[in-house]
C-alpha cells in the first residue's frame, strides 16, 4: 500500500467528518497530543501525509457520537457472527492481527463503559482511537474493510453507520430498574454498572453469562435464561457478585423478546434455586 493511498483514505475520511490523524507502524502517535489533535481540516491533512510523516499509517480519533466495538480472539472474543446485529450488519474492519472492529452511531451524551464482554472492549468518542484501513503494520498485513473493497476516493459514502444496537446499550450504559432486587444478598437496590457489581472472578462470570444470553436463538431465549439466572445466584451466592447484577440479565433478556413478568418469573426461581448452591473461586 503506498503512502499516497493512505493519504487519499485519510482525506476521504475527513470528508465523512471523521478526524484522522498519523501513527506510526508501532500504532504509537506521531503528533504531540495522539488523537486528541485529529482534525477533518484537508489542508493540515495533507502536510502530515506528505511532509511531516509520509510512512505513516492513519487512525481516527473516534468523535462523540460513534462507538467502537474492538473484538480480540486472543483474549477469548466471539465471532462477531455469534451476536444479532439487526437489520443491517455494521460496518466491519478486520485488523492484521486477526481481530475485528465494529463501527455504530450512539448518542453522544450516553456514559458508556469500556468493556462489553470477554475480548471485546468498547471505545467511545473523546477517548481513544484506533487504526483505520489501509494502515499495515511492519510485516505488511493491512487493516481492511470487510466484504466489498471500499475505494475510498469514490465510495466513501459505502461507510454507512448503523445504530449501535439496544442489547449492547443495555450491558454498557447505566439501566433503569426493570427488576425488583430486595434479596439478602443486595447491597442497594440501585442499579449499577455490570463492571461494579463483584469481584474480578465474579465480574468475569458475569459477562460470559451475559454473552451467552444474548447469543439465543429463537425457542431457547427462556431455557438460556434460566440457566444464566442459576448462575447469577450461585456466583451471589458465593460472594463473588452482588444481586444488583440481574438488573442488566434482565434486561438483555427483555431486548431478546421476552416479556418483562416472563424474565422476572424465570430469573427469580432460577436465580433463587443457584443461591442454594453457593459458587465461588
Amino acid at each position: 500500500m503506498t503512502e499516497s493511498a493512505i493519504l487519499t483514505a485519510a482525506l476521504a475520511y475527513a470528508r465523512l467528518e471523521w478526524p484522522v490523524f498519523p501513527v506510526g507502524l508501532d500504532k504509537a502517535p506521531l503528533t504531540k497530543h495522539g488523537f486528541q489533535d485529529a482534525t477533518t481540516h484537508a489542508g493540515l491533512i495533507e502536510e502530515w501525509w506528505t511532509k511531516r510523516y509520509p510512512d505513516a499509517n492513519v487512525a481516527l480519533g473516534i468523535p462523540q457520537g460513534l462507538v467502537v466495538l474492538d473484538f480480540d480472539p486472543r483474549n477469548g472474543a466471539p465471532e462477531p457472527e455469534a451476536f444479532k446485529w439487526g437489520d443491517h450488519y455494521p460496518v466491519r474492519a478486520e485488523t492484521p492481527s486477526g481481530g475485528t472492529h465494529l463501527y455504530f452511531k450512539v448518542d453522544p451524551e450516553l456514559e458508556l463503559r469500556g468493556k462489553l464482554m470477554q475480548g471485546i472492549d468498547v471505545k467511545a468518542g473523546g477517548k481513544g482511537y484506533v487504526l483505520l484501513p489501509p494502515s499495515r503494520r511492519e510485516d505488511g498485513k493491512e487493516y481492511t474493510w470487510y466484504g466489498a473493497q471500499v475505494d475510498m476516493e469514490d465510495r466513501a459514502e459505502d461507510l454507512y453507520l448503523t445504530d449501535l444496537p439496544e442489547w449492547v446499550l443495555s450491558v454498557i450504559t447505566r439501566p433503569e430498574a426493570t427488576f425488583e432486587v430486595s434479596g439478602e444478598h443486595s447491597e442497594t437496590a440501585t442499579p449499577t454498572f455490570p463492571w461494579e457489581v463483584g469481584t474480578p472472578y465474579g465480574e468475569y462470570g458475569l459477562q460470559q453469562q451475559i454473552g451467552f444470553l444474548s447469543m439465543a436463538q429463537n425457542g431457547e431465549r427462556n431455557q438460556r435464561l434460566n440457566r444464566v439466572g442459576f448462575r447469577i445466584g450461585q456466583l451471589v451466592a458465593g460472594g463473588e457478585l452482588k444481586e444488583e447484577a440481574l438488573f442488566h440479565v434482565a434486561r438483555v433478556a427483555e431486548w431478546l423478546g421476552l416479556e418483562k413478568e416472563e424474565v422476572g418469573q424465570t430469573l427469580r426461581s432460577s436465580y433463587d434455586a443457584g443461591t442454594a448452591k453457593p459458587w465461588k473461586r
